[in-house]
């Protein structure tokens, strides 16, 4: 085990284990390096998507184009004070990420001001009251008693101050050897902050948000991604969190969001493969069904996609409106229907098997280690 420069609750470092996330993290520093455009990804295009993510994390539902709109209408009047939580929830992440995108030094003083982009107009009047300059002065719980059975207290409010700087002397000491290895410590910054709990609210969408902040600043793009990923298995993200706090150790937590990036890393490889063969980028819509797609482990079929979609946005999505989404596929030939399951759709009608049309695109095959290729392409 190898200590990290981070106390715990009793003043012990965490610690991590080299060994065990040293196989996932070469195979991704192998995959970074044969796929090298994934290094010059621009942040600024992905935005509304991350948005989407970043926020779907802690449960708030928001589709791209309501999220474009609000983007869009911001841009052209100041609509922050009249907004709803929801909009609000859009909006500070936007201004945020434009902030992070000027790659200013990762401190206290910046960090203040990241957090009051991103908590504008969103804190309790009664946390307001108990919040200090730069954090909170009063005790918060942050167990979410649906993924743990105890409550579990963040940082004991005296001491938050004394252990953010613990945070920003990592940060500022931080040494990567390989190009890996700034997602592992953007991903410790991002543990670390939530387990603090400087806040009495948006902890998670800020410490996602740092840990982003640190990969754009080491020029990282290609882990840039990270949070899309997260959505699709939030109960293993928390329960993660909450191993890593239990036993001081970070490898549950960094292997956990290693290999989740791994599978976010060849999803878009896949997506990017069928849009050099076609000769034309997917929009922020396609490219988000395709996700989907690719991250669906049950039998693919138009109920299992729905029942994704419904899961990770919390809230009720219909057959028809996924069928919907799929038609452009269905029509260019990308996405075929191999035949139907044993099980009806409500309405009475059989349930397609779907799978991408493996004809369509050229990719290699051997870079597609740990998606089930079989569960996706029809051959």
């Amino acid at each position: 085990m190898k200590r990290v420069e981070l106390p715990n609750k009793n003043g012990c470092n965490f610690r991590i284990n080299p060994d065990s996330i040293l196989p996932i993290s070469e195979e991704i520093e192998e995959f970074i390096t044969l796929e090298p455009s994934l290094k010059k990804i621009k942040f600024k295009n992905q935005i509304p998507k991350d948005i989407q993510s970043n926020n779907i994390i802690e449960g708030i539902d928001n589709d791209l184009e309501a999220i474009r709109r609000i983007i869009v209408r911001k841009i052209i009047y100041d609509i922050s004070r009249d907004s709803s939580d929801k909009e609000k929830k859009v909006l500070n992440l936007y201004k945020a990420y434009k902030y992070i995108l000027e790659k200013k030094e990762i401190n206290k003083e910046n960090l203040r001001t990241l957090y009051r982009l991103i908590s504008d107009g969103l804190i309790l009047p009664r946390d307001q009251e108990c919040m200090g300059d730069y954090y909170r002065e009063d005790e918060v719980c942050i167990s979410n008693l649906a993924y743990f059975d105890e409550r579990i207290m963040g940082i004991p409010f005296k001491d938050v101050s004394k252990y953010v700087d613990y945070l920003m002397e990592y940060v500022k000491n931080a040494k990567a050897e390989n190009y890996t290895d700034n997602f592992i410590i953007s991903q410790i910054i991002h543990f670390y902050l939530i387990f603090i709990h400087p806040y009495f609210d948006c902890n998670g969408r800020t410490s996602r948000t740092v840990a982003m902040w640190y990969l754009l600043n080491n020029n990282a793009n290609a882990f840039l991604n990270f949070n899309r990923a997260i959505p699709f298995t939030k109960s293993k993200y928390n329960k993660s969190i909450n191993s890593s706090r239990d036993t001081s150790d970070l490898t549950y937590f960094i292997k956990y969001m290693l290999e989740m990036e791994m599978k976010q890393l060849e999803k878009e490889y896949l997506i990017s493969s069928i849009e050099r063969s076609r000769g034309k980028n997917f929009t922020d819509d396609e490219y988000l069904l395709l996700e989907y797609f690719l991250s669906n482990k049950q039998n693919q079929s138009l109920k299992s996609l729905t029942d994704l979609f419904t899961t990770v946005n919390g809230s009720k999505m219909k057959v028809s409106e996924v069928a919907s989404k799929l038609e452009p596929f269905m029509k260019s030939g990308l996405i075929i229907q191999i035949g139907s399951t044993k099980t009806l759709l409500n309405d009475g009608t059989p349930n397609p098997i779907l799978r991408l049309n493996a004809d369509m695109f050229d990719f290699n095959r051997d870079r597609v280690k740990t998606l089930d290729l079989s569960n996706y392409l029809n051959k």
